[in-house]
């Protein structure tokens, strides 16, 4: 059910952490998806939780991929965890702050991903070029 899922999807968001064995699984996904000849272009790479003070940086993620990390989610549990405990979404509250920034962030990429598809789920040429400059 899976493997239908992800090959009837527009996009896939692939979401990873700094940690070894989520990097790992994340790896291995790419992989999978290479040899199921899903488009590397389907693919949205979002880093959670994001920490600075680990080593493992979005740009040697994306090094080691060959694929951009099109969105940074910030470690900012003094926002996240009361919010999921209360059930009111963070987003509702202060627009302004780094986490809510980067969500909305996550979401204009997807729009603009799926506003470049053709028919076919395949993005148009000059929108690849276009994503692959930012």
């Amino acid at each position: 059910m899976s493997l239908a899922a992800i090959d009837s999807a527009d996009l896939i968001v692939l979401i990873t952490t700094q940690e070894i064995p989520a990097i790992k699984d994340a790896r291995l996904f790419l992989d999978l998806s290479s040899g199921l000849s899903i488009s590397r272009e389907r693919i949205v790479l979002v880093l959670n939780r994001f920490d600075k003070r680990i080593g493992i940086t979005p740009e040697k993620i994306s090094e080691n991929f060959k694929q951009e990390v099109v969105t940074i989610l910030p470690y900012d549990d003094r926002t996240v965890l009361p919010s999921v405990n209360r059930g009111k979404p963070f987003m509702l509250g202060d627009k302004s702050r780094p986490i809510t920034r980067s969500f909305l962030t996550l979401i204009e990429a997807i729009r603009q991903r799926l506003g470049a598809m053709n028919g076919d789920g395949v993005l148009e040429a000059a929108e690849v070029v276009r994503i692959g400059k930012r």
